[in-house]
């Protein structure tokens, strides 16, 4: 993770969402930027002043874009981190309500046994 963890940590989900859908957005714009100039670029002689011009814009737009989708990269692996450790959570949560439930069965199965072995109807029977 980078250095902005600590920043997405005190993000509740909807806001990082939110970021992330933003960020996202940015990215497809700056690339989408540079892909306009590039275009242009194709139509352009490379000697006359103006491709070299579009050639600076078009490689800002580019680092910017990577930059803002490094950003994105961090989110998403918030995101998933985030919805990692609430699935592992819930699986504890299963787990341990399967546990206390065998062991509510095992109780209940050492109570009827009892309760048989207390029963006069049941020791007639045997004897």
């Amino acid at each position: 993770m980078g250095m902005n963890t600590a920043i997405f940590a005190k993000l509740d989900d909807t806001e990082l969402y939110n970021l992330s859908t933003s960020v996202y957005h940015g990215v497809t714009r700056l690339f989408d930027a540079a892909t306009a100039i590039f275009g242009q670029m194709s139509q352009t002689q490379t000697w006359v002043p103006e491709y070299d011009q579009m050639q600076r814009r078009a490689a800002v737009l580019m680092a910017a874009g990577r930059e803002q989708n490094q950003l994105f990269s961090e989110i998403t692996d918030e995101t998933r981190a985030r919805r990692a450790e609430a699935e592992l959570r819930i699986r504890i949560a299963e787990n341990l309500a399967q546990a206390c439930s065998f062991t509510e069965m095992d109780a209940a199965a050492a109570i009827e046994t009892a309760d048989q072995a207390d029963d006069p109807m049941k020791t007639e029977r045997r004897g």
